[in-house]
């Protein structure tokens, strides 16, 4: 491939035309083009090597277009005899909120220095906002030797920064320092023109809410503005997901796993479908709780406009002012509140188990009533055929050794530090207690009756034994349910039954007594309550108060007409009377059988729990006697199996 150039000045414009049409790929970057952007990829010996550098902020016009600065770049680098070898293309990225090492594209050039020889903006606003970060470039390009130039420089001609004398420096700062009012500028400029169309109940523009869209409406004023409607053709209806999943009692961490799942677009993918021009699809965004947990704590599901810190934006009579159609209705975000609150609540005050399992809170002792825990164990069998295999191991070995066979230990004296080999062994094996060391500190003293596989394999090692370790058959844990036996009466046996033969009666003995019996829900028909809403507003009355407080003049007059605007309000709600919500149990179309085969091991959980279901466990009274002897089920007052079974009968009849 031959490397791509346009050196001479007096050049038709169409060079440009000719430039897109060619297609030179971009072998010296690692990122896209935009349209009309070319590089060399060997440019002929002598000439600077040029990276073109193009910022855009979302604050923009024609005149900064990445097509009107790469015009700009390309002229710049024709007039110093340059070629350009890559490009820098930071779009939507503000230069008051970020420096050039963190913009990802600058900063890949910044970082490679050997690569290029000179830089090139349209303009220093492209380059830097700050003095310090003009600063900061300008020792950058002293200390590696490179030339910063601006395309389009004061008054219009090009500008190339010499840091050979501190004049120019000085002139460096001064420029820099316009740029950085210019930008301030301009910032409390959009900011005022925000706050504008906040107080005229008009979208301001920024970040577009998951779940809405930006539409043009024409407001009461008869004037024609943005307004955030509903996205019903996508992003509104999994919101709606959402909320409906928190009200029936799913957390945070069950929202994003199942949106991840069912790969449901995220906010920021939302966004970049949003943008003019659409942006590309991140196919690496995840959705994650804080984003869920931001969605469902937001008001912005009221239609409500809020600022950064979340506050809601009021008017002048403290009334919520709205920048688009709410997502769901009051009641509805006001419960969903609540309910994120006791989910939240309930998660602070329970207790994180490390022996969680099935049947925890279900499975309990005969004999105490204490919840039976999860253990795995290896029978001692099996640890003693491990000392065995590792004492045979020993024998065949060149190294001395003493047994004592009553006490079913030996001493083993080992080459080398045996201090250090403890350690090592105790590290390995991750044992509680260090392995003793006897003998003036060259030999091992070690129980060999029973070991576990782990210090078999840790010693096997650390002495160096050689091969024979690969037949000793390695240990299968047996997994049980037990009962510590701590309270029990002295000489009262604990029982510990197998983990899996129980899940199997518990599933059997769950569907043969529930099974066929149809589930029932609580329906909550609604009453009058207020509570909410007056609690929201005393909230906001104790925040405006706190305000008052600290202003003077004006700003506390405006303050102050929202404190009479709002305590009207809550006058108002404070007269209706609370009338409590109607419950009403109604019969389902599924059984307790039906959502048991369907259900996972922790839905299963939740069903026992439920249906009041207990499970006392009891010691063996002869060897191999079946689980099921040893187990009964017994079901609280949540269920009554009989009334509920006849209840089914005079159902069926009625037909």
């Amino acid at each position: 491939m031959t490397g791509f150039s346009v050196h001479d000045a007096e050049a038709s414009p169409a060079w440009r035309t000719q430039a897109a049409e060619s297609r030179v790929l971009a072998v010296n970057t690692p990122f896209p083009l935009h349209p009309g952007q070319q590089v060399a990829d060997s440019p002929p010996h002598g000439a600077p090597r040029v990276v073109g550098a193009v910022r855009l902020s979302k604050y923009t016009d024609a005149s900064t277009s990445p097509e009107v600065q790469t015009e700009f770049i390309y002229e710049g680098s024709r007039a110093i005899g340059g070629e350009v070898v890559g490009w820098a293309n930071d779009t939507d990225i503000s230069a008051l909120k970020t420096t050039p090492w963190e913009r990802e594209q600058l900063r890949h050039w910044l970082d490679r220095p050997a690569e290029w020889d000179a830089l090139i903006w349209q303009r220093m606003d492209r380059a830097v906002r700050s003095m310090a970060d003009m600063a900061d470039l300008g020792r950058y390009a002293k200390k590696h030797g490179k030339r910063l130039i601006f395309a389009s420089g004061p008054g219009g001609g090009r500008l190339e920064l010499d840091f050979s004398s501190p004049m120019s420096e000085l002139i460096m700062l001064i420029l820099a320092f316009a740029a950085q009012l210019e930008g301030q500028t301009i910032m409390e400029r959009n900011r005022g023109a925000a706050a504008h169309l906040q107080a005229l109940g008009r979208w301001a523009g920024g970040i577009i809410p998951y779940g809405t869209i930006p539409v043009r409406k024409t407001f009461s004023d008869g004037n024609e503005g943005w307004w955030l409607g509903r996205d019903v053709d996508l992003t509104w209806n999994y919101v709606t997901e959402m909320v409906d999943k928190a009200l029936a009692g799913r957390g945070y961490s069950y929202i994003r796993d199942h949106l991840n799942e069912q790969r449901i677009i995220t906010p920021k993918n939302h966004r970049a479908r949003l943008a003019t021009p659409p942006r590309k699809h991140d196919p690496e965004s995840r959705w994650s709780d804080t984003t869920v947990r931001d969605i469902l704590r937001s008001q912005v599901l009221r239609g409500y406009q809020t600022r950064e810190d979340g506050s809601v934006v009021r008017d002048a009579e403290g009334n919520p002012v709205r920048a688009g159609e709410a997502l769901v209705e009051d009641d509805v975000w006001f419960a969903l509140q609540s309910k994120l609150d006791e989910l939240s609540q309930t998660k602070s005050q329970a207790t994180k188990r490390k022996d969680g399992h099935p049947l925890l809170g279900v499975l309990k002792c005969d004999e105490c009533g204490a919840n039976a825990y999860h253990f795995a164990n290896v029978s001692s069998q099996k640890m003693r055929r491990y000392g065995t295999a590792f004492v045979t191991q020993i024998r065949s070995s060149a190294l001395s050794f003493v047994t004592d066979d009553d006490a079913e230990t030996m001493v083993i004296r080992v080459p080398g530090n045996a201090d250090a080999l403890a350690d090592q062994v105790f590290k390995d094996a991750k044992l509680r207690d260090r392995v003793v060391v006897a003998y003036g500190a060259d030999a091992l003293a070690l129980p060999v009756g029973k070991m576990s596989y782990a210090v078999l394999v840790a010693l096997w090692d650390a002495l160096q034994l050689g091969p024979g370790l690969e037949h000793v058959q390695k240990p299968r844990k047996r997994h049980l349910f037990h009962c510590q036996g701590k309270v029990h009466a002295p000489g009262v046996k604990s029982p510990s039954i197998d983990f899996n033969d129980t899940l199997r009666w518990v599933d059997e003995e769950f569907m043969r007594r529930l099974g066929r019996l149809r589930r029932t829900e609580v329906i909550t028909t609604g009453g009058v309550d207020n509570r909410a809403a007056i609690k929201e507003l005393e909230s906001d009355i104790a925040a405006l108060v706190e305000q008052l407080a600290k202003l003077r003049g004006a700003a506390a007059d405006m303050v102050g007409r929202q404190l009479n605007g709002l305590s009207d309000k809550l006058e108002e709600l404070s007269k209706v009377p609370f009338i409590p919500p109607q419950r009403q149990t109604v019969r389902l179309d599924r059984t307790w059988g039906d959502d048991w085969v369907a259900a996972s091991r922790e839905t299963r959980l939740d069903m026992l729990r439920s249906a009041g279901v207990e499970v006392f466990m009891r010691c063996a009274t002869h060897r191999g006697q079946p689980v099921g002897e040893r187990l009964r089920m017994e079901i609280g007052k949540h269920v009554t199996p009989e009334q509920d079974a006849l209840d089914d009968v005079v159902y069926q009849e009625s037909f």
